[in-house]
């Protein structure tokens, strides 16, 4: 009966898993280089005191 749709599905279902896979890692590259930069903003500003 769906013979002559499995390959619509299961490439279908291959362009999801990459499409997510892709947004993940993307995510996660993202994550780490925002982490990056904002620890090297954090250095290169002067700490604040509690005083004032």
């Amino acid at each position: 009966m769906f013979d002559q749709y499995a390959p619509f599905i299961i490439a279908s279902y291959a362009a999801f898993v990459a499409i997510i896979g892709g947004l993940g890692l993307y995510l996660v590259i993202d994550q780490r280089l925002q982490k990056r930069a904002l620890a090297e903003l954090e250095t290169r500003q002067p700490k604040r005191s509690s005083r004032r």
